[in-house]
């Protein structure tokens, strides 16, 4: 390589890296055919074993009960003492929540207000 040119190397530098994108190219290819087969055969593994996937990506999860797998978890639910048509289960506080709380003077953003809201404006769902 010594004797070659300096246009020559540049040449065949660029032919090499044409060709390592395109190796790259088709081992990405690759890659993604064989994770396809494999997750395949395991699929098909884990049926024949009695397992569902999901029981077995919880596993590999480090989830113990989840939905997936059965066990869904249960929030309790509170219905509006004045309206039974108003129910909060869990998460972002609804309109008419905050609505009502700051009718009786209590702040929605405040946790121990939220708390005493459901106490003293709601009761669990039976």
């Amino acid at each position: 390589m010594d004797e070659m040119e300096y246009t020559e190397l540049r040449a065949k530098l660029e032919s090499l890296e044409a060709e390592q994108k395109e190796v790259e190219r088709v081992l990405a290819a690759k890659r993604d055919q064989r994770k396809a087969e494999l997750i395949s055969e395991f699929k098909q593994r884990i049926k024949d074993e009695g397992f569902t996937v999901g029981e077995v990506a919880d596993a590999f999860a480090g989830r113990r009960n989840s939905r997936r797998s059965g066990g869904a978890r249960s929030y309790p639910r509170y219905v509006d003492n004045a309206d039974s048509n108003f129910v909060y289960v869990r998460g972002p506080l609804p309109g008419w929540m905050k609505e009502r709380m700051t009718a009786v003077g209590l702040n929605p953003a405040d946790k121990g207000d939220r708390e005493r809201y459901k106490q003293d404006y709601m009761h669990p769902e039976s």
